[in-house]
């Protein structure tokens, strides 16, 4: 599943000096391949969005039907959360408790999260990081346009988030149209950017201030990528 070609010497690195990294060509080239026809062609996302009083999952077909009214009042309560740097709206698959979310391959898509929290992603973790996980929390996720995340941490009291991750499946994606993963400073200055190279895991500290910036309405298709948090 890994391509095991990997120079790792940079990411440890990397991930000493700044608590961050980046490897290219994670994946095996085929299974990247196929992973991305997948999510393109054969895979339909629930909706995440954080409203008052709390986050909702719905699905697609849901969010689609909503009534004029009610999506001129949900968009003014997200634009609202959005301006004070709260808040999030992206499509997702999530490893479980998923809506209505479905893949043409359920097969490939379980393979994928049961690796993710096994024993040789564990290893590399570990090799890169110096730190030991147990498992992992995973979704798939697609951002179109209009779609974001505000910068936040991942530091949750009482979870058992160690790192986070993200493994870019965006083919061909151009800076100018959003979608951006920033690092931020305390004082809300963007220390780095990253922007979304296909089949590159990026592992980062769940304490990094970091968002996804707006996908632009110039971008012509999704931004897909493999997210969640190493655990222990």
């Amino acid at each position: 599943m890994i391509n095991f070609q990997l120079d790792l010497f940079a990411a440890r690195a990397a991930f000493a000096s700044v608590g961050r990294c980046r490897i290219d060509d994670f994946l095996e080239p085929q299974l990247a391949e196929r992973l991305y026809i997948e999510l393109t062609e054969g895979t339909h996302f629930d909706v995440a969005y954080a409203c008052s009083p709390s986050p909702k999952l719905v699905s697609a077909s849901a969010w689609q039907s909503m009534t004029a009214p009610t999506r001129k009042a949900l968009t003014a309560q997200l634009n609202a959360r959005a301006s004070e740097g709260q808040g999030f709206l992206y499509c997702t698959y999530l490893a479980k408790n998923r809506v209505s979310a479905s893949s043409r391959d359920d097969d490939l898509m379980d393979s994928i999260f049961s690796f993710w929290g096994g024993d040789v992603m564990q290893k590399l973790v570990a090799d890169i990081t110096s730190l030991n996980v147990k498992g992992a929390e995973s979704q798939f996720t697609r951002f179109t346009a209009g779609q974001y995340l505000t910068r936040h941490r991942d530091a949750l009291e009482g979870n058992k988030r160690r790192l986070a991750f993200v493994l870019s499946l965006s083919r061909g994606w151009h800076p100018d149209w959003g979608g951006l993963l920033h690092f931020y400073k305390e004082d809300g200055d963007i220390e780095e950017t990253w922007t979304p190279r296909f089949n590159t895991l990026q592992i980062f500290d769940i304490r990094q201030i970091h968002g996804v910036s707006l996908v632009a309405p110039c971008a012509p298709r999704a931004r897909y990528s493999l997210t969640g948090w190493f655990t222990a």
